[in-house]
């Protein structure tokens, strides 16, 4: 499955809050399908520049996110498929 590989993340940027690192690789977010930039700057956009759902990889497992449940748990909840 092709993503968009995270090489870099902004210290107390959204992704930083949500527990995205670099080495990642995302595949949906906000429900949309990634594959690059575009498709995730168009994710953004839908939902006024917020991120709300994010399903990505690290060193091989999948995790999806919630916002609303990281800003509540502090990331501790991860719910992985």
């Amino acid at each position: 499955m092709k993503g968009l590989f995270v090489s870099f993340v902004l210290s107390g940027s959204q992704a930083d809050q949500l527990g995205i690192r670099s080495g990642d690789t995302i595949f949906m977010a906000n429900d949309m399908r990634v594959k690059n930039i575009d498709d995730f700057r168009l994710a953004e956009q839908r939902c006024m520049g917020t991120i709300h759902n994010v399903l990505f990889e690290r060193k091989g497992k999948k995790i999806y996110l919630e916002w609303e449940r990281v800003k509540s748990a502090r990331l501790s909840s991860f719910r992985k498929n």
